[in-house]
């Protein structure tokens, strides 16, 4: 037997338009698209697959490949953190595998421009990550919050430059994070956990917007801990993410959060789609039947029977499983 040893099958943009436009007769073998033709198809793949990203396409399956682990860094005065793509004084957050968390091994003072770390470099499942320019850092102060600015060059060996002075003193072990750039907007988020510096984790618990704003001291300065209960707001642009303490006390810890990120757009025409092989079928015959109309073909039933079958067979394809714990007394 001679196989072709090839395991991927490849598609792009422009194969997603063509052949939806040839399932509905729009196109002959021989026919491309006008740029209006392609234009007016990617608008409508875009609009369609953005809608099928998360959990929005009613399947069982989870999504699996569009799942991240971010990190998102605390603060001493904070309780609502912006999950998004832009850095802000309430949004420090990343993915965990581009997360270098490091302590300094030396103090500095307040007013200086430098700090020494233990080490600039940190290895996460066999990929390292090491600072480097531009990236942002968060440097625990005198007073146990996080200073935030960027680094100012290349480190010279375990000394790095801060892009602004700090504010405070810095002692002799203090936690240091760094990392390049934001995490994406989640869409869902599945679980969260309370990281401290030996990598041991808390498992942390959700509420609901009625619970979140039940809690008497979430508004009181000396309401300072560490978080256990969160809830999640998604918002456009960047998410709320919301904790039922004022600050919190160690900023030395961080969150690990597993989420859903959104699908990535169809832009150019050689773009990949961001979803498996499985689903080649349905994007192509759901982009069929969004433009249809359009072009004033007819949609047909066996046309629709396929575009089920297909949808049923990727949506199964990462069924969700669920684990049951029975505890008695508990309602």
């Amino acid at each position: 037997m001679s196989t072709s040893g090839t395991y991927t099958f490849s598609t792009t943009t422009t194969d997603y338009v063509r052949h939806a436009m040839l399932n509905i007769g729009k196109l002959g073998e021989a026919e491309t698209p006008t740029n209006q033709e392609y234009t007016d198809c990617l608008w409508k793949l875009n609009a369609m697959v953005k809608q099928w990203q998360g959990k929005t396409d009613f399947a069982p399956g989870l999504k699996m490949w569009t799942r991240r682990v971010g990190a998102l860094m605390l603060g001493a005065a904070i309780n609502q953190y912006a999950l998004g793509p832009t850095p802000a004084p309430n949004s420090h957050w990343c993915l965990l595998s581009n997360l270098i968390t490091t302590t300094t091994s030396a103090g500095s003072s307040a007013g200086g421009s430098t700090i020494t770390l233990t080490a600039v470099s940190e290895t996460f499942n066999g990929t390292t990550q090491t600072v480097a320019n531009g990236y942002q850092i968060g440097v625990q102060v005198t007073g146990g919050d996080l200073f935030w600015t960027t680094v100012n060059g290349a480190p010279a060996g375990n000394v790095v430059t801060l892009a602004s002075v700090l504010p405070g003193n810095v002692a002799a072990g203090a936690a240091v994070f760094s990392y390049s750039a934001n995490a994406q907007n989640p869409l869902v988020i599945d679980y969260m956990n309370l990281r401290d510096n030996t990598g041991s984790d808390v498992p942390m618990r959700f509420m609901t917007v009625q619970d979140y704003a039940l809690q008497p001291s979430k508004g009181q300065p000396q309401f300072l801990s560490d978080p256990y209960f969160g809830y999640f707001e998604y918002q456009l642009g960047s998410s709320n993410l919301f904790f039922e303490i004022y600050g919190s006390q160690d900023t030395s810890k961080y969150v690990v959060i597993g989420y859903r990120e959104p699908i990535q757009t169809f832009v150019n025409t050689a773009d990949n789609p961001e979803f498996p092989d499985e689903w080649v079928r349905p994007i192509t015959l759901g982009l069929s039947k969004e433009i249809a109309p359009m072009f004033n073909m007819p949609w047909t039933q066996e046309l629709e029977t396929m575009l089920q079958e297909s949808l049923a067979f990727a949506r199964q394809k990462d069924a969700e499983t669920t684990t049951l714990y029975f505890q008695p007394g508990v309602e």
